[in-house]
């Protein structure tokens, strides 16, 4: 049962989606080129706190940091799921699968969490290109998706799939039209909690994504909509790269998310909580990219519902807490 592919189930209260097709040819274009982990990590790389505990990685957008750098700038290809295996476990620290009795790949896992709002900076339209999902994006890069063997993985599904990100004007929920490859009657796009603030207009929203397929992602973030500290995002060049330059404006504030998993038993578990300051967006979250069903699943994929808690804060006080949830099953 193994040999199975899962069944691409897709469920979201901040959005609905599918990911994009997997079948494909290797295109003849040149193959994308790893850039190799210096020991200090380069903005916008990902970095590995403790390589003794497996599967924890942290994305860091701060301040001047808003720049990200895939791992390529061209779709990266893999000769089999063990060389991805051990590419994603070098420069994620991701954890690695195999069944326990045939030893058989089933996948890699691991839990990231990402403070700030970065931008990939296109050469070609010369614009900042967000980043919502920093593992797909470092993975994917511009065109969001990698190359196993002959076979075409979206691991950005919010840019070679139909993810519908939340949208930011306040709305609670936007029907759309079912479009996508498994697109079942309407999907929908949701702000999970609504925008609230406090007193001196320091506006903040809260979402949760719960995406099951080959990638399979499970988040919740906190991201400002208003007041605050600002961080104004450009695109630029740092001598013939192009970047992403930054500025940031307005009052001191800090934000937190803290995010709870239910399986489909009902049972809740952790998925823990992150605090940031001055940033646009606060964001942790699990995800699991692989071929087959594991045997002892992973958060990402033992997670049928994804649960947060958002709040923020400045000098003049707090914005209160708000919770959001989407999935299968109900959040406690």
């Amino acid at each position: 049962m193994y040999s199975n592919r899962k069944q691409l189930v897709v469920w979201l209260m901040a959005l609905t989606t599918a990911c994009g097709g997997t079948a494909g040819e290797t295109p003849e274009a040149d193959q994308g080129t790893v850039t190799a982990l210096a020991d200090e990590p380069q903005p916008g790389q990902p970095t590995v706190i403790n390589a003794d505990k497996p599967g924890i990685v942290r994305f860091d957008a701060t301040g001047d940091k808003v720049v990200f750098q895939p791992a390529s700038t061209k779709p990266l290809q893999f000769q089999d799921w063990k060389a991805f295996a051990e590419f994603a476990q070098k420069t994620l620290n991701a954890r690695v699968h195999t069944h326990p009795e045939t030893g058989e790949f089933e996948g890699v896992s691991g839990d990231y969490d990402i403070a700030g709002a970065p931008g990939i900076a296109d050469a070609e339209t010369k614009t900042v290109q967000d980043v919502v999902n920093p593992v797909g994006a470092f993975l994917g890069g511009l065109e969001g998706y990698v190359y196993v063997g002959k076979e075409r993985i979206c691991v950005r599904p919010e840019v070679c799939g139909d993810l519908q990100l939340p949208p930011k004007d306040g709305k609670e929920a936007q029907a759309l039209p079912g479009t996508g490859p498994t697109a079942q009657g309407e999907r929908h796009a949701f702000n999970g909690t609504g925008t609230f603030c406090n007193a001196s207009g320091f506006c903040i929203r809260g979402y949760a994504i719960n995406l099951h397929s080959v990638f399979s992602w499970t988040s919740s973030a906190t991201e400002r909509i208003s007041g605050g500290t600002r961080t104004e995002r450009y695109f630029c060049w740092k001598g013939i790269i192009p970047w992403v330059c930054s500025r940031q404006v307005g009052e001191p504030h800090s934000m937190r998310v803290v995010v709870t998993y239910v399986d489909l038993l009902g049972t809740a578990f952790s998925g823990g909580s992150t605090t940031a300051s001055n940033t646009e967006k606060v964001e942790r979250g699990s995800f699991w990219i692989g071929p087959f069903n594991p045997f002892n699943p992973p958060a990402a994929v033992r997670a049928w519902a994804t649960c947060g808690a958002h709040s923020g804060s400045t000098a003049s006080g707090g914005t209160g807490t708000r919770k959001s949830a989407t999935g299968l099953v109900g959040c406690p």
